[in-house]
């Protein structure tokens, strides 16, 4: 009776954290500092990471001068002291420790090598890649027993239900807000999905369903396609793979008739384009196959991705595989960001005035630029390699590390939240990480 009791009060608790965070517009100076319940909870009861994430989710990092902040102070003393408690049970390995060093002096290599050949270099994103490096570090050289700190992702999924409940409720009450559009500015929204994603996971179809809708409409006005489009590519992907594992033979053969359909199209526009041009709709198929550009198409998605793309596979093929160094960015010499104003929140002011950009947009842009392609897509390839795994739990925690690395990187808050997920993920004691 005690125990059913303790757990009434714990989803009454999930519940009421989830209703206050939510109180931008009625409570802007007090619910940046909603954050301070859970993580009194989490300090009580740190073998429990999820008071700890939803500390973390409702610490507010970014208001863009639109919504209130929590303080700094606040957010680095739960970052730090809750990374005490993490690591005070971890076991750190001698061996990924001589690796991460030599990892760290070849990137200082980089670096010098980016100051003698004057490459732009900022003060404040050293220290940001620094704090990469870091948390990364912690990431690589350590593990931590699952029966001593775990995650239970459905008590998780139970507050961001929640969450999105009341955020359909500002969206509704406060529909003429004019940044409404912008609901959210904060690094972690993404974490919102963890419904959608544990449910799907779970083969919950039924549950999916309802619940999709309403995070799908908070994501929209959230603001970042990004997230939406990388949860809804990233779900395609797994349920393909997963596809072609179990039915590799009928894979092949839809491949193959799929591969003789396009053939046969292509070969039909190219002997009998009269057809084509008789036929209003085969004219309009013929038009978006040979006169649709792949880089007109990426402009009118996204003009601020398409021109950091070009920028930065702009540099050098050395440059471009192993980054420029720690704290440098990179000069926009041709002007393709001229039509980008202050007021977009698309790049800081000094960024626009001074054309010396350091903080790109996308995971392998913005972390690519310091550190290359190779150390981005190592990382990826790392994670990824589970997304198939005989073990349901270690897909679950794979999929989570890849979709938060893809949208949450871009802050220190971030990247420890990305940090932890990975720590789960590598444990070899997977037996507590989800309570279902």
């Amino acid at each position: 009776m005690i125990k059913t009791e303790n757990k009434y009060l714990h989803k009454l608790l999930l519940i009421f954290l989830a209703f206050l965070g939510c109180q931008r517009f009625v409570l802007p100076s007090f619910y940046s500092f909603v954050c301070i319940i859970p993580f009194v909870f989490f300090l009580l009861k740190n073998h429990n990471l999820n008071y700890l994430i939803i500390s973390l989710f409702l610490c507010v990092d970014n208001g863009a001068g639109v919504y209130s902040s929590s303080l700094g102070i606040l957010r680095y003393g739960i970052i730090f002291i809750s990374l005490f408690f993490l690591i005070k049970n971890a076991n750190f390995s001698k061996e990924r420790i001589n690796i991460y060093l030599l990892i760290v002096t070849f990137f200082l290599f980089i670096t010098l090598l980016s100051f003698l050949r004057s490459i732009p270099f900022n003060v404040n994103q050293l220290i940001r890649d620094l704090e990469i490096l870091l948390f990364f570090g912690l990431a690589f050289c350590t593990s931590i027993s699952t029966n001593k700190t775990y995650i239970k992702i459905h008590e998780l999924s139970f507050f961001f239900i929640w969450f999105a409940f009341f955020e359909i409720i500002n969206i509704i009450r406060y529909s003429n807000w004019p940044y409404l559009h912008y609901l959210s500015y904060d690094s972690s929204k993404s974490l919102i999905a963890i419904p959608i994603i544990y449910l799907f996971f779970k083969q919950r179809y039924l549950k999916l369903i309802p619940i999709f809708v309403p995070i799908f409409v908070v994501l929209i006005f959230y603001g970042s396609r990004i997230i939406i489009l990388s949860l809804i590519i990233l779900l395609l992907l797994y349920g393909l793979i997963r596809f072609v594992l179990k039915h590799k033979r009928n894979f092949f053969k839809a491949f193959f008739v799929f591969s003789l359909f396009v053939f046969l199209i292509n070969y039909t526009r190219t002997n009998f384009k009269h057809i084509f041009d008789s036929n209003r709709i085969l004219h309009s198929i013929d038009n978006l196959f040979t006169h649709t550009s792949l880089s007109k198409l990426l402009i009118s998605l996204d003009k601020v991705r398409f021109y950091e793309y070009k920028l930065f596979f702009e540099r050098d093929i050395f440059t471009i595989l192993f980054g420029s160094g720690l704290g440098t960015g990179i000069e926009d010499k041709k002007n393709y960001f001229s039509f980008v104003k202050t007021n977009q929140y698309a790049f800081h002011d000094f960024e626009l005035q001074s054309k010396l950009f350091f903080n790109f947009h996308d995971f392998f842009t913005d972390i690519g630029l310091r550190f290359g392609l190779v150390a981005v897509l190592m990382l990826f390839i790392i994670v990824i390699r589970y997304f198939y795994s005989s073990n349901p739990e270690k897909e679950l925690f794979s999929f989570l590390a890849l979709f938060l690395l893809i949208n949450c990187f871009y802050s220190l808050k971030g990247i420890y939240i990305i940090v932890i997920f990975l720590l789960i993920w590598k444990s070899t004691q997977k037996s507590r990480t989800v309570d279902i």
